[in-house]
């Protein structure tokens, strides 16, 4: 499976230590420049500990860093987002992508408006956890540490409602 992220999952995954789950679900990921320049290059010169762990895993095979400029559509372009959101959106459509990796719910909302499928950080976890990557106890740890975290702004209840379902073998 193809996967286009945005800096959202990549940095909540890095910050609990958990980036290496993309590469044991997907096949390809790929990081567009607007991506690449908010995860690494602006966290390195912020000194933030996940930008470096996030350059590491760019290193890797399934990992692909593509080149600027992505030139965006009329659509594209006139929408809400930020730079790197509309590169991911973007890059989805042209490559024929099967996912874009968005937690920013105004992004998903226009992803989902131009057909592009989405997925944020809480599903990733829970794909992982459906693919036996990750246990329930495990799954349940990583949300506790996300939770935990006053940099990351993804809701308790989404987290405890998926492990819920999961547990309940509803999810």
């Amino acid at each position: 499976m193809i996967v286009v992220s945005n800096a959202g999952p990549l940095i909540a995954l890095a910050k609990v230590g958990s980036l290496d789950i993309l590469s044991r679900l997907y096949s390809t990921i790929i990081v567009p420049p607007g991506v690449y320049d908010e995860t690494v290059t602006k966290g390195i010169s912020i000194r933030a500990p996940e930008a470096w762990a996030i350059r590491r895993s760019l290193t890797s095979p399934v990992f692909q860093l593509l080149p600027g400029p992505i030139l965006l559509s009329d659509d594209v372009a006139a929408s809400p987002l930020g730079r790197g959101e509309q590169q991911v959106i973007q890059v989805v459509l042209d490559q024929n992508a099967d996912l874009a990796l968005l937690d920013d719910q105004l992004a998903r909302e226009v992803a989902r408006r131009m057909h592009v499928a989405v997925k944020g950080t809480v599903g990733i976890l829970a794909e992982a956890f459906r693919h036996g990557i990750l246990s329930i106890d495990g799954l349940s740890e990583i949300f506790d540490d996300l939770a935990a975290r006053d940099d990351i702004w993804i809701g308790m209840e989404l987290m405890q409602q998926v492990l819920g379902q999961l547990r309940s073998g509803r999810g």
